[in-house]
């Protein structure tokens, strides 16, 4: 198998909208590649590569960029069915947010982690609603049967000093409950961590709950998971 993604501005040069037919022909040419040389295509729709336009308005931190990539998700969902069994809605979703809204490693370079986890919580509730729409794809038969859909994770596992305080076990606690527990919770559960919202809600950290937001995410449960590992993160309270 190879794991591969489409790109989102490929097919819809505006992030929604317009089609670019040479953009679809594109992936249907490699998916074809693929087959003939018997390599099982491993589908990503979300690869830290929301489309220009969109990330000019806000990008993650603009609820409109959820209803944009569920329209680009269900658009590659039927239009590859015959072609693709195996899909994942994001890449390693925790990066996004990390590198560019909390670190500030990648463009805009901001160290806000309030936006950070709005950008987080965002990506949640598209992951969710795309995954409904798979789901009503497939009951409908507009997928093939033996498809599978799901998210690829980097899992962190959180270490601290021997010899620990409360304060730098809290430190782990969060630390781990961002990055690691709020996506396996998402994908195995439909929630997210309450623990985690409630710190959050109680350093001031307000999330752009909605109502409605989780029926959405209850339906964010996934077939399948995939894990990427580069390394542990240690931590420690300030």
């Amino acid at each position: 198998g190879i794991r591969l993604s489409i790109a989102w501005s490929r097919i819809f040069p505006n992030g929604t909208g317009e089609i670019n037919p040479e953009g679809v022909q594109f992936y249907h040419d490699l998916f074809a590649e693929c087959h003939k040389h018997h390599v099982e295509p491993f589908v990503t729709l979300h690869h830290f590569d929301t489309p220009l336009s969109l990330f000019e308005k806000g990008d993650f931190l603009n609820r409109e960029t959820i209803d944009a990539f569920v329209d680009f998700a269900t658009f590659c969902f039927k239009e590859y069915a015959d072609q693709v069994t195996y899909w994942f809605t994001f890449n390693e979703p925790i990066v996004e947010p990390e590198q560019r809204y909390q670190e500030g490693v990648w463009f805009p370079q901001l160290h806000d982690f309030s936006r950070a986890r709005t950008v987080q919580y965002h990506i949640s509730l598209a992951h969710a609603l795309a995954v409904a729409n798979y789901r009503r794809a497939y009951d409908e038969g507009a997928i093939r049967a033996d498809a599978k859909i799901g998210m690829i994770n980097c899992f962190t596992p959180v270490y601290t000093k021997e010899n620990p305080s409360e304060a730098d076990l809290e430190a782990v606690r969060m630390t781990s409950g961002i990055n690691n527990r709020w996506w396996l919770d998402l994908i195995t559960k439909g929630e997210l961590p309450a623990d985690v919202l409630d710190s959050l809600a109680e350093g001031g950290v307000k999330l752009p709950f909605r109502a409605g937001d989780q029926e959405i995410l209850k339906q964010g449960v996934v077939d399948w998971l995939g894990c990427n590992y580069y390394h542990p993160t240690r931590v420690q309270a300030p």
